[in-house]
């Protein structure tokens, strides 16, 4: 659906036009329909038609209005004559294949230092892996590297037998995260924190309540969206709006009789619907922008609650006391506490999806992190602030795992258990 492809910024007037329209959603499938009828879409060259050793090539979206045709980037073989492009140029048709680079106007054979450059993270700690595999260097709860057909990260890394989460497309952890399984390719598509991602790198800061699509804990979009107090049903993979019965309703109105087919008990509430964080998120932003209309340029300074992409409570909250880790409603979770720039209680978290009859829990320090050492079946070894078992291992004298015993042994054992550095 072409919808996706938008970043998440809201804007009402781009979305809503009146209630009168039988859709009124920017690159819905009828605008789509209606511009390819139009502006009919070029075929595909044979490049991207066949894809063999001879002829290939990418099939992107094109750069028309909502992407709602399709063009065929094709893979330029070694000497074969490329242009560099330039920033506001025509959109290229071609480009230097894989392990190639465009030098001087000709396809060129990329360097071994050149490909580890343009290697994306995923691929080059795949390759990491199968070589300490071969070498018999691998940790017992070490995970091997999910990557995609292009060399990034899937959306999701698991810790064994406790959760999976979100991660961008190099690997680093974004919201959304659920109990362990082994399905979490059908379940952990992360759609929605992914486009928050990549929207916040394009801004370079992080967007209030109303300028994004509200997530599930789970990372996908949620089923019921409001801009404004205009609210839809909407396609949990994409963030495109499905109008079960009519385009949209009142805020006031959302009830499982309203939007049927998205309203679900568990997780909406009738007539409502921000939740508590970023309910009262919105009041402060509400407080600022009436100082400014009232010719204020500054503001005194005010305190944001810290909010998940859910509109719920984050991990680390704070309060006149320091640091603490919170429950999604906000509660403290057990007395993890500490220094709040010091803080990220993913273990916190981590153990209120674990089943409390669980034979084996990860170890979290005061602060609710990660104890940087965590044993489990009979070894001790290094995890990351994420969990995962660490084994970036700088001193080669030391270990990467050892016997519950020998834990000075360990490479990170002289690190700050509990405080992580970037």
């Amino acid at each position: 659906m072409r919808f996706s492809t938008l970043l998440l910024f809201i804007c009402a007037k781009d979305f809503f036009t009146s209630a009168d329209d039988e859709v009124n959603i920017l690159c819905s499938s009828k605008f789509c329909s209606d511009y390819t009828e139009k502006n009919s879409c070029r075929a595909l060259p044979d490049n991207c038609k066949i894809q063999n050793s001879t002829y290939n090539g990418l099939i992107l979206p094109s750069p028309d209005p909502c992407n709602c045709c399709q063009y065929c980037l094709v893979n330029l073989k070694e000497n074969d004559l490329c242009a560099e492009g330039e920033e506001g140029g025509l959109v290229p048709d071609s480009i230097c294949g894989p392990g190639l680079t465009c030098d001087a106007g000709v396809c060129t054979k990329m360097s071994l230092a050149e490909i580890k450059d343009n290697t994306q993270e995923c691929a080059k700690a795949a390759s990491d892996y199968e070589k300490r595999k071969t070498e018999g260097n691998i940790g017992t709860m070490e995970v091997p590297p999910n990557c995609d057909d292009s060399g990034f990260y899937k959306p999701y890394k698991c810790n064994l037998g406790q959760t999976c989460f979100c991660v961008d497309k190099d690997g680093e952890r974004i919201f959304g995260e659920i109990p362990y399984t082994s399905n979490a390719d059908l379940i952990l598509k992360c759609a929605c924190s992914r486009k928050y991602s990549d929207a916040v790198d394009f801004i370079g800061r992080n967007l209030h309540p109303i300028e994004h699509f509200r997530c599930t804990e789970n990372g996908d979009y949620d089923t019921i969206q409001c801009i404004g107090d205009n609210c839809m049903c909407t396609d949990a993979s994409d963030g495109a709006p499905t109008f079960p019965s009519k385009s949209f309703v009142n805020v006031s109105e959302i009830s499982s009789t309203t939007l049927k087919d998205c309203f679900h008990e568990e997780v909406h509430e009738t007539g409502k619907y921000y939740h508590p964080c970023a309910e009262k998120y919105l009041k402060v932003l509400e407080e600022i922008n009436s100082y400014k209309k009232d010719g204020f340029s500054e503001v005194f300074e005010v305190e944001f609650p810290s909010c998940s992409l859910d509109g719920r409570y984050a991990p680390v909250q704070e309060n006149e006391d320091g640091g603490y880790c919170a429950n999604p409603d906000g509660t403290p979770i057990g007395d993890y506490k500490g220094n709040v720039n010091e803080m990220n209680c993913k273990c916190a978290r981590t153990l209120l999806l674990i089943p409390e009859d669980a034979n084996e829990k990860p170890e979290c320090c005061s602060n609710g992190n990660f104890n940087r050492i965590q044993c489990r079946r009979g070894k001790c070894y290094c995890v990351d602030s994420d969990g995962h078992q660490d084994v970036k291992n700088t001193d080669h004298t030391k270990e990467i795992e050892v016997d519950a015993n020998k834990i000075e042994q360990l490479f990170c054992y002289e690190y700050d258990r509990c405080v992580y550095q970037n």
